[in-house]
């Protein structure tokens, strides 16, 4: 009967650690989608998004550009793309921009000992992230002129946890000059958290206070730019082309292998607004039951251990 009663108290003592930072917090999503000056924004308790896009058309040529930012439970989603493309042109010269931005901030994520850990007053934790997409870019200028054409891809990663600030980027960058017409065709390089080119990605670590909620901020960040300069005169013309792409639809999302925070052995983390239960994201992020459903096992299966 004691054992019966220590483990109701575990369940109820977890289900309010786990249920109160509601009433307290609610998640933050935001969105920037901006296309050569052209700016959409929002931001939300629930999930945003936001596309721009700008195409312009002169003498001998275009330019374009389009980008777009959501922000959901669990994953963050950014592109950019960005193109001039001047078949034959005297102008001096032109350029494209976009790029989109989302994030997210959580703050009531709360480390929490599993049943039968003695708990220590603060816990080192760092977080999981996987981040999918690519970046590409190209350049081409007729010569023998002056000038050069070129376009750069970036995508970047930053927050806090806990307070503790990270953040990495990777850029790709492709120059054409005019005076030779020899294309520079730099390979991607990184910094950061991102400076390995790896999918999976682990930010610093951070000391957090055991069943206490912290926050969460996390960013992503797609640029594309791309121009061309032409120093001929105002009889002569060449051509000149420069994109560049950064595609990260296919998100950064919280969590590696099933695992949302690298926690010391014998905790567990839990969110609702992450829809976090047991230092898993949960599958259907709009549905809560099955965040509580998947807690309460979690409980019960303490209490099997504890009268085994």
């Amino acid at each position: 009967m004691k054992s019966l009663s220590l483990a109701m108290l575990v369940a109820a003592c977890g289900l309010s650690a786990f249920m109160s930072p509601a009433a307290t917090a609610s998640p933050f999503y935001s969105v920037r989608a901006e296309a050569n000056g052209a700016v959409q924004q929002f931001e939300s308790t629930d999930a945003v998004s936001a596309t721009e896009g700008d195409l312009f058309l002169y003498s001998g040529g275009q330019r374009t550009s389009d980008t777009s930012a959501s922000a959901q439970p669990g994953s963050l989603r950014a592109s950019a793309d960005a193109t001039v493309n001047v078949p034959s042109s005297s102008l001096g010269g032109t350029g494209s921009y976009a790029q989109g931005v989302s994030r997210m901030i959580l703050s009531d994520v709360v480390i929490s000992p599993l049943p039968g850990t003695t708990p220590s007053p603060v816990a080192a934790i760092s977080l999981y992230l996987t981040l999918s997409g690519s970046l590409d870019t190209s350049a081409a200028i007729g010569w023998p002129h002056i000038g050069s054409a070129g376009g750069t891809a970036s995508i970047s990663v930053s927050g806090a946890l806990a307070g503790v600030l990270f953040s990495g980027d990777r850029t790709k960058t492709t120059s054409a000059s005019a005076t030779d017409g020899t294309v520079t065709d730099s390979p991607i390089s990184g910094t950061g958290i991102l400076a390995d080119g790896s999918s999976v990605l682990l930010t610093p670590v951070a000391m957090v206070a055991i069943d206490s909620p912290f926050t969460l901020d996390l960013r992503l960040t797609a640029g594309a730019s791309v121009g061309y300069s032409y120093g001929g005169t105002t009889t002569a013309s060449t051509a000149a082309l420069a994109t560049a792409h950064s595609q990260f639809n296919n998100t950064l999302t919280l969590a590696s292998n099933g695992q949302v925070f690298n926690l010391p052995a014998g905790y567990t983390s839990n969110s609702i607004d992450g829809i976090i239960v047991n230092n898993q994201l949960v599958p259907e992020p709009s549905t809560l039951s099955i965040a509580m459903f998947a807690f309460i096992g979690v409980v019960a299966w303490g209490w099997r251990r504890m009268r085994s």
